[in-house]
């Protein structure tokens, strides 16, 4: 019923067709399919056939191909360990099921596990159920075809059903529950998701949205819903159909309270509850409450503040440099990119600009950047002629910021993962008492033994199984969730240990060490410039939020990266920022490009699109309804696009700060 099977897959044994024949087999993944044996009964088949082993794979016939994955029936004489054998080729694929399903050892289990992969089931063709099942059809679609519509057209199919039962009005009735609950979702952006999308494929806004669109089409009254940023990955045209659906809730006795920083929400409140003044320490208290004109009329509100700042940064002058702002020198085109939704499209970018990519939620933003990041990674390794020639001296390195996670491992941290944890360890192993006690810079570390603690292994905590229930962390009752040995605690820099400087928030650090090393403060003042002076330096990083996740990979590049002429990608860097932090990111922003990168971001914020240098504008819907370019060039073209609602909000967004659009067309 999945519609898919784990198989052995042709494209996981030969990932890149350009390769030889005795390329493939000399990178066989160890303990496979190139054991002696089968290595030599494979190159007899070779010299039966006349197929050089230096061919690649491409080359060789689609019968050679079968042979070579499939099985050939003849024998072959072959010589192992001076003993004459007659073998047969049993196929590369046969012989890895074989072994698979016989093998006891589990490293060679895990290894030819490699080249298993998730395929669609011969059986039924990825339709999940039998034949007889699949050959029933409604206005000749069957269930497959109703699985892989999306949601919209699934509402169109449904509309368009003319019923001549006998039970047409039970029919209807169903239809029209349907239709209520596709509509809703629909209403929160997720119209061009399809039936036959697996759970673990959405992101975490997507699911919440659906879990939205429950409840809404329930009944249940007097319930408290809470929503934690449900507008991430949402444009503001869905933003606004989402404060809709909440107040369908709101409106059956029920109480939303909704985390957030978007101001369209912000902004339609009842009550507003806001806490500050600052993050981590400096935060937790009650700034303000009240409906919007309260915050604005309270001078305390963090909120007031900023739409001041924003005022005097969207005066005209500035708007018109961005709106006036040419194109650079330097274009490089990117041909026929057509992943996932894309259309065959093409884009022109300018190097050393802020490019923003916009549209919809599922217009094809995330599958354009992918494209995008493909062709730049073939070209820098001189694998793609798509792009310009001159076009290489352009670009010298390309680096991909996303929200994923940083890492499994609990004993990676924040000053590990950004690469200042070196210098912190080598400060206190240079000091007297370490260097008495025979201490060096791998006696503070926490991933090798010597002056961790081995019960805890440098986690500070013991995991217990909970079974049924999520496991429970408790502090480790030998080192106290201090991490070290107390050989280790006892080595001192002004008076604080290495346990207690990784329990400092990085505002406290950076009063810390001041001047130590560079490094370290130009790590912590890059970590305070991107809004997360709260966070622990030994903060784990499998606690850090997608946006959290994707400041921190970016400093981590900053502060290790020589290069110039960089592309930096980012997904949605705005992701759990306040307006206020908004500012300092488009100031780091700056600086990159000032220092001769590039900046091009997928991006909902208005605040981050109207500073953008050069928009690409995807729709006009989601799914198989986008996928196109509606606009790819400078600000000032744009705000006169009437066919996309990025460029209506932006319009909006220049009028609310008073900005003259006659002026700048003038001009």
């Amino acid at each position: 019923g999945l519609g898919k099977k784990l198989n052995f897959s042709e494209k996981r044994i030969v990932p890149d067709t350009s390769k030889t024949l005795r390329y493939i087999w000399e990178h066989a993944q160890k303990g496979t399919f190139a054991a002696p044996g089968n290595t030599k009964v494979f190159f007899e088949l070779c010299k039966a056939e006349e197929v050089k082993l230096d061919t690649p794979f491409k080359d060789v016939s689609e019968v050679f191909k079968q042979k070579m994955f499939y099985g050939d029936d003849r024998l072959f004489a072959v010589k192992v360990q001076k003993v004459i054998n007659r073998m047969q080729h049993k196929g590369i694929i046969t012989y890895l099921e074989s072994h698979y399903k016989k093998t006891k050892s589990s490293e060679r289990q895990k290894a030819i596990e490699y080249y298993l992969e998730d395929m669609v089931c011969n059986s039924c063709n990825g339709g999940k159920l039998r034949q007889e099942s699949l050959s029933v059809q409604i206005n000749n679609t069957n269930y497959q075809d109703v699985q892989n519509m999306s949601l919209e057209d699934l509402v169109d199919f449904f509309n368009s059903l003319d019923i001549k039962s006998n039970k047409k009005e039970i029919i209807n009735k169903t239809i029209k529950d349907l239709n209520k609950q596709l509509l809703t979702i629909c209403k929160l952006g997720l119209g061009y998701v399809s039936l036959n999308r697996t759970m673990s494929t959405l992101s975490s806004g997507e699911i919440q949205r659906l879990l939205i669109s429950q409840h809404v089409s329930s009944d249940l009254t007097g319930l408290m819903y809470i929503l934690d940023e449900p507008t991430i990955g949402l444009h503001e045209r869905d933003t606004n159909q989402l404060i809709e659906i909440i107040r369908k809730l709101a409106k059956k006795n029920n109480s939303v309270l909704v985390i957030e920083h978007d101001e369209n929400i912000i902004e339609q409140a009842d009550y507003i509850i806001e806490i500050g003044p600052g993050a981590g320490a400096n935060g937790g208290e009650i700034v303000s409450l009240g409906n919007i004109q309260d915050l604005r009329n309270d001078s305390k509100s963090l909120k007031t503040k900023v739409e001041q700042r924003l005022r005097n940064s969207l005066k005209f002058e500035n708007i018109k440099e961005h709106i006036n702002n040419k194109t650079a020198e330097k274009l490089i085109t990117f041909n026929n990119l057509s992943k996932n939704n894309l259309k065959n499209v093409s884009v022109t970018i300018p190097l050393n600009k802020l490019i923003c990519i916009s549209g919809v939620s599922g217009a094809g933003k995330s599958s354009l950047v992918d494209s995008i990041y493909t062709q730049v990674i073939q070209q820098l390794n001189n694998n793609n002629k798509t792009l310009k020639a001159e076009s290489l001296n352009y670009i010298q390195d390309i680096i991909l910021i996303d929200p994923k996670p940083l890492g499994a491992s609990s004993r990676s941290n924040t000053v590990s993962y950004i690469g200042i944890f070196e210098q912190i360890r080598e400060l206190y192993a240079s000091q007297p008492h370490a260097i008495e006690l025979g201490l060096n810079k791998s006696s503070f570390s926490l991933n090798v033994s010597g002056g961790r603690c081995e019960k805890c292994k440098g986690t500070g905590f013991e995991e217990i199984d909970m079974y049924f229930l999520d496991n429970e962390r408790i502090v480790c009752d030998a080192c106290e969730g201090k991490m070290f040995h107390n050989d280790i605690l006892k080595v001192k820099y002004n008076d604080k240990s290495i346990s207690q400087v990784l329990n400092m928030s990085v505002q406290e650090a950076t009063d810390f060490f001041v001047k130590s090393f560079p490094k370290i403060s130009d790590g912590l003042d890059l970590l305070n410039n991107f809004g997360l002076a709260y966070i622990k330096l030994g903060q784990s990083t499998t606690t850090f939020s997608g946006g959290e996740s994707q400041r921190i990979k970016l400093i981590s590049e900053l502060l290790n990266s020589k290069k110039k002429n960089t592309l930096f990608i980012f997904d949605e860097p705005t992701t759990g920022l306040h307006y206020f932090d908004i500012q300092n990111l488009l100031s780091l922003f700056q600086k990159l490009i000032d220092s001769g990168h590039t900046i091009m971001t997928i991006e909902h914020n208005i605040h981050v699109l109207s500073q953008a240098n050069y928009i690409i504008d995807l729709g006009p819907e989601g799914g198989n309804r986008g996928g196109e370019i509606l606009y790819c060039g400078i600000m000032q073209n744009f705000i006169k696009c009437r066919n996309s609602y990025t460029a209506d909000y932006l319009r909006r967004y220049y009028e609310k700060y008073n900005i003259c659009f006659q002026e700048m067309y003038s001009t």
